[in-house]
């Protein structure tokens, strides 16, 4: 009986297998199943840079001194130097993307992308980052911030993909590590000398226990987006979704979040009301319509101390007399979106 077929076996709960057999069942038999054994390994969300919510990143986008978050998870940041990123297929990756920071100025500064880990179940244990990664630049590293920053694994920056890792403990008391992939200085992560067009591309990043890395973990985009959606998910163009009106000139409706949240979401708006009257719906505009009639919106706003994690509620002011209890609904551009965020 082969040795995959066994430890299926005992995965499986069929214990009939001989000792002899049990005895060989090791790390090394254990990586002969490939990809598709052990699941819920990585830790990370989003480690192969397939899920985008909030926009398309496929030309490259400038990013700037503060940490932003572009690819679902991901916080980016170029200091000193300018930088964009750019949001790939990236051969050889057939199964995932690729995210790619690359400088566009000369300086000494930093580029990296951040993801903080929620949970603190890690604390004392040895934990294991790998990521495939691709550089022009010596200073390409990767590594993780549990209390005092991990050793890092360091690309050659001979401009070819490389399969990095690097294992640490998570410090106790430190509940959240932070993952941290960019060109910088070893140590003190913290500056080096950039010049323009050093890059760093990156892939298939995962973190788990244990001190050696594993294959990448592959999930579905839609197991994928639900662990996205607990931190970040947007609601975006709707026609006629219903809203109650209380009074003459105001009105109130609830959104459904996808999943339940982490914590109950800052609502933002992209999109800008349709202000005045008998105005329909436009790109780019919320409209609300009433009683037979376009109603122009004063505002739209989210109130957050009626929401909750499993949804968030929505307000809106009409600067057109409507009628309480008529029907009315909200419409929403082709460019319009209700963002909801709990991010770390």
């Amino acid at each position: 009986m082969s040795r995959t077929r066994d430890l299926g076996k005992i995965i499986s709960g069929n214990f009939d297998v001989p000792a002899a057999s049990l005895d060989s069942v090791t790390r090394s038999n254990i990586s002969d199943l490939g990809t598709g054994a052990l699941s819920n390994r990585n830790i990370l969300i989003n480690g192969s840079f397939t899920v985008s919510q909030r926009g398309n990143y496929t030309s490259a986008t400038a990013i700037g001194n503060t940490h932003t978050y572009y690819l679902d998870r991901w916080k980016s940041r170029a200091n000193t130097v300018s930088g964009t990123l750019t949001h790939s297929t990236g051969y050889p990756f057939t199964r995932s993307q690729t995210a790619l920071l690359t400088a566009t100025s000369a300086g000494t500064g930093y580029m990296q992308m951040d993801q903080l880990v929620e949970t603190n179940f890690y604390q004392g244990q040895t934990v294991v980052l790998s990521a495939w990664i691709k550089s022009n630049n010596p200073n390409a590293r990767i590594g993780c911030y549990t209390g005092t920053w991990s050793n890092a694994a360091i690309h050659s920056g001979n401009g070819s993909w490389e399969k990095l890792s690097v294992s640490f403990t998570v410090g106790t008391g430190y509940a959240t590590p932070l993952v941290r992939l960019g060109i910088l200085s070893d140590g003190s992560w913290d500056v080096v000398s950039i010049s323009s067009g050093d890059y760093i591309e990156v892939s298939e990043v995962q973190l788990e226990v244990g001190d050696t890395a594993t294959p990448f973990e592959h999930r579905s985009y839609g197991e994928e987006l639900a662990k996205c959606q607990r931190y970040y998910s947007v609601i975006k163009t709707v026609s006629a979704h219903p809203v109650w009106v209380y009074s003459s000139t105001g009105w109130s409706t609830t959104f459904p979040h996808p999943t339940t949240m982490r914590a109950v979401p800052s609502v933002s708006f992209t999109g800008v009301p349709v202000n005045g009257s008998g105005l329909s719906t436009s790109d780019g505009k919320f409209s609300a319509y009433s009683n037979n009639s376009w109603r122009g919106l004063a505002s739209i706003t989210a109130s957050q101390a009626a929401s909750s994690v499993d949804m968030s509620r929505i307000d809106g002011v009409t600067n057109d007399s409507m009628t309480p209890g008529h029907s009315a609904g909200l419409y929403m551009g082709s460019n319009c979106s209700i963002n909801m965020e709990a991010e770390l």
